[in-house]
């Protein structure tokens, strides 16, 4: 199914649920979801899980370099012990193009691009985040990623409503 409106949804997933903590090294899923299709790392022989706490930190300082810099035009998201693969294309015009698999799976304007992942990742930590381990090695890049991506939405005069 897709919708014709511009839009692109980010649902990370993490293949536990262990309430004694989770791990930096945990693997989970990245799913993209945009007007014209769909990709994700789940379901792949070979698997294409990620260490999810380790990839977050890589996809946030990717897409914030991307927009944030007049002379990139691209950024490629590889999940960290991964072969899954994301193509983030800045036009000129000012729009971001989604591609996965070689197929463009959504377009959008900057800002939305950023809010949309921004929503993904704050609902992934919203829910999961809370469960890695205080001391985990991942915690410190983590954490400084999503500082510098709040910092960031101010340009679109966003507001970053979760912690």
């Amino acid at each position: 199914m897709t919708n014709t409106k511009p839009c692109l949804k980010l649902i990370c997933e993490i293949d536990t649920d262990d309430f004694n903590g989770i791990s930096g090294f945990d693997l989970g899923d990245m799913t993209l979801i945009g007007e014209l299709g769909q990709c994700t790392s789940k379901g792949h022989t070979p698997d294409q899980s990620m260490m999810i706490f380790l990839s977050l930190p890589d996809i946030l300082d990717g897409i914030r370099k991307i927009l944030s810099s007049s002379g990139r035009k691209q950024y490629e998201f590889v999940g960290i012990d991964s072969s899954f693969m994301v193509l983030f294309t800045k036009e000129s015009d000012g729009h971001v193009v989604v591609n996965c698999h070689k197929k463009k799976i959504s377009m959008l304007t900057d800002k939305e691009f950023a809010i949309s992942i921004w929503k993904g990742v704050q609902n992934f930590l919203l829910e999961k985040g809370r469960l890695l381990l205080k001391n985990d090695f991942a915690v410190e890049d983590l954490s400084s990623s999503v500082n510098q991506f709040e910092i960031f939405l101010h340009k679109y005069d966003v507001e970053p409503s979760v912690r």
